[in-house]
């Protein structure tokens, strides 16, 4: 059976159990999940905690809400779930209190957490037939449910307290009904303590964080060993997985909104989510194969996004072989199906920080960069030219300013955001000048050069002398993809710039090869 028929056999399934015989029959669609995630993972920078934010909301997502759909109608009513979001179609009797109680079921795991799911009655024949305006009718339903939604648990109980809940191999997690006198929590420190959990004094959602965060490490761990075929090294905080400096690096897919407008039928929604997810989870691993990574965290890996802690020696290497498989993976799977033909590449925000650094921060700043890496991906794919895109920011390093976007020539003293290419091609430079160990001195008298010098001619006076002094290594400026290079001063859509800043920034972060 192909992927297609798949997908129709199990449409015409839930048609069947739903009683939705004809383009006549009423139907009700479901649509709704988490939001606010980020917000919901990073209340503390306990490593730990993190994960278990992470495989609370999957466990949601993927276990919880899904048993609860098959429990009322049938597991073939859920055409797709993943990246927040779930979508079903159920019978016409089901109506908003439905909703509702998905999301009371939602929040007595979470707890803290925003969900909202509501509920839209058609006709199978309006589905069917004007698919696009549905779709639109029903997220402007969410929308609007999550701006009206008050959630603001300050105080909580858990509904699970002293038996515990499952997990996802129905094994149970363990909770404490031990209650302490009201404080703030000591984990997220924004919430009144209701528990105390391993000596601390916790909230309901902190203590269920905490909980499924020890119980579920092995879940990324397995998977890592499915995929990669070793086990990976488990990393009881981030100076595990490096002690200077780690990096966060967060993934998105280019183009998605426009491919899902595209789409005329929900089978192709079925069949496009299951295929990004694969594409998103298996470059993660299979980056991570190809580069020897053992030590890492995996914060989330929802849809198309990609949240992932690695070492800051490995970052760049792995956010660019991140992007290159994802985009194989896309083109193969897209190859081999031969209709309904659409790409999506991936564009990558990386922080590279100490290891002590809030993540809180790592992840504002690797979001900011990812927006500056996507508008290159927007524009590059007007050209037809976009091959996935990367933005970086060294947090400590002696060259980072406030206003890091201009020298004193008004040129940006940074060519990000780089294409994946461009990306590579200063890797590969760093890399041979590592071979040298003056190099780093001299980048740094050309870099103080360029940034001192009372105008343009006297720092290239400067860097020509440098050359021609020391013969035995001579710094030159190097080929870059997107950019046009003339004596080391590029040029890209109306934009001057100069390389040696992100040289120097960039130079402890890159292995020599």
């Amino acid at each position: 059976m192909s992927n297609d028929n798949k997908y129709k056999n199990q449409l015409e399934n839930c048609y069947k159990i739903i009683g939705a015989s004809d383009s006549s029959s009423k139907i009700v669609l479901l649509k709704g999940g988490s939001y606010k995630i980020k917000q919901y993972y990073l209340e503390d920078n306990v490593p730990r905690d993190i994960r278990g934010a992470s495989m609370n909301l999957a466990y949601v997502e993927e276990k919880v809400i899904p048993n609860c759909i098959e429990k009322h109608f049938s597991r073939d009513c859920i055409m797709y779930n993943g990246g927040g979001n779930i979508f079903c179609i159920l019978p016409e009797s089901v109506d908003e209190n439905f909703a509702m109680e998905l999301e009371n079921e939602a929040e007595k795991y979470l707890v803290s957490a925003n969900t909202a799911y509501v509920t839209l009655c058609i006709t199978r024949g309006e589905f069917e037939n004007d698919y696009k305006e549905v779709i639109r009718e029903l997220e402007r339903k969410l929308s609007s449910r999550k701006k009206l939604k008050i959630f603001n648990p300050i105080i909580s109980e858990s509904a699970f307290a002293p038996q515990g809940f499952m997990d996802w191999n129905d094994s149970t997690i363990k909770l404490s009904n031990e209650k302490c006198e009201p404080t703030s929590c000591q984990l997220c420190k924004s919430r009144i303590a209701s528990y105390i959990y391993e000596d601390k004094k916790v909230c309901a959602s902190c203590m269920h964080k905490a909980a499924v965060g020890k119980s579920s490490r092995k879940d990324y761990l397995e998977e890592y060993k499915k995929r990669v075929g070793k086990d990976a090294v488990v990393c009881d905080s981030f100076t595990d997985i490096d002690s200077d400096h780690i990096a966060v690096v967060y993934g998105d897919g280019n183009n998605m909104g426009q491919i899902i407008r595209n789409f005329k039928f929900i089978t192709d929604m079925m069949k496009f989510s299951d295929e990004v997810k694969e594409a998103a989870t298996g470059s993660v691993y299979d980056t991570m194969k190809f580069l020897g990574i053992d030590r890492f965290e995996v914060v989330g890996l929802g849809g198309d996004d990609i949240f992932v802690i690695v070492s800051g020696k490995v970052a760049l290497k792995f956010a660019t072989g991140l992007i290159k498989e994802y985009n194989n993976k896309f083109k193969k799977q897209n190859v081999a199906e031969n209709e309904n033909m659409y790409e999506s590449t991936m564009s990558v925000g990386v922080c590279i920080a100490k290891s002590n650094t809030p993540l809180r921060i790592m992840l504002e700043v690797a979001e900011d960069k990812l927006a500056e890496a996507k508008e290159l991906a927007k524009l590059n794919n007007t050209k037809g030219k976009d091959t996935g895109t990367i933005s970086y920011a060294v947090l400590d390093d002696p060259t980072e300013t406030t206003e890091s976007s201009e020298t004193l020539y008004h040129l940006k003293s940074t060519l990000a955001p780089y294409t994946t290419e461009g990306m590579d091609n200063l890797i590969e430079y760093i890399e041979k000048l590592k071979r040298n160990k003056n190099a780093k001195s001299a980048l740094r008298n050309i870099y103080d050069a360029y940034t001192n010098s009372d105008c343009l001619e006297e720092a290239y006076l400067f860097f020509n002398y440098r050359n021609a002094k020391d013969k035995k290594m001579k710094i030159y400026a190097p080929e870059i993809d997107g950019w046009e290079n003339k004596n080391g001063k590029y040029s890209r859509n109306g934009t001057e710039a100069f390389v040696w800043r992100d040289i120097l920034e960039l130079y402890n972060y890159v292995e020599e090869n």
